[in-house]
């Protein structure tokens, strides 16, 4: 459940079924998001914790050029 202060963005995703099987997954708006998986829905999870680690990875980045700002 998200509290007041937290946003909820979506983010498009594209999946494609392998030639050797299972399922590919990418988000065309973020560089280097891509995932895959055996099924559609773990191609699908895959994918959002991926999401997930570059925005986590990108916050934090942020917050580091701050505080080398403050210095």
């Amino acid at each position: 459940m998200l509290n007041k202060n937290q946003k909820t963005y979506l983010y498009p995703i594209k999946v494609e079924a392998h030639k050797e099987g299972g399922y590919y997954a990418k988000c065309p708006a973020m560089q280097g998001a891509w995932a895959d998986g055996e099924t559609i829905e773990e191609a699908v999870n895959n994918i959002q914790d991926v999401i997930k680690s570059i925005l986590e990875y990108k916050k934090e980045r942020e917050e580091s050029k701050k505080k080398l700002c403050l210095i």
